[in-house]
C-alpha cells in the first residue's frame, strides 16, 4: 500500500471512530436523555448512522490489514477495539439501548449484541479481542 492510501486509510477510520464516539456519548447520562426521548423511529435512524460509522471503521481498518504489515495496523486495531469495548460499556449499562433490543439495518433485523459479536469475530481474524 502506498503512503496516500495509507494515510486515507488512517483518516478514514479516525474520522468514522471520532464520529461513532460522539454520537455514542449522545446515548447515555445526561445528554441521553433527548435520545431516549426520541421516536422510536428517530433512534432507528440514530443508531443506523451510528452503526455506519462503525462499519466505515472497520471497512477502513480491514483495507489497512490488506495493505500493510500486522505491526503497521496494531495500533489501529486496538484503537478499533477499544472503540468496541466503549460501545458494550455503554449498552451492558443500560444506557439508551440494551443488548436485547433490535434495529432494522438494510432490510434486517439486528439485536445490539449481535453487532457486537460480529465486531469481535471481526477483530478476531488477526488475532484476539
Amino acid at each position: 500500500m502506498n503512503r496516500p492510501d495509507f494515510l486515507d486509510c488512517i483518516n478514514a477510520t479516525d474520522e468514522a471512530l471520532t464520529q461513532a464516539a460522539a454520537m455514542v456519548s449522545m446515548t447515555y447520562g445526561e445528554a441521553g436523555e433527548t435520545f431516549r426521548n426520541m421516536l422510536d423511529s428517530q433512534q432507528d435512524n440514530f443508531l443506523w448512522a451510528l452503526d455506519g460509522r462503525i462499519t466505515a471503521a472497520c471497512d477502513a481498518f480491514a483495507r489497512l490489514q490488506e495493505g500493510t504489515s500486522t505491526g503497521d495496523a496494531l495500533a489501529l486495531r486496538e484503537a478499533l477495539r477499544l472503540t468496541l469495548a466503549a460501545l458494550e460499556k455503554a449498552l451492558n449499562g443500560g444506557h439508551a439501548v440494551a443488548p436485547q433490543d433490535r434495529i432494522v439495518l438494510d432490510g434486517s433485523d439486528w439485536m445490539f449484541a449481535g453487532i457486537c459479536v460480529r465486531a469481535h469475530d471481526a477483530l478476531s481474524t488477526t488475532g484476539e479481542a
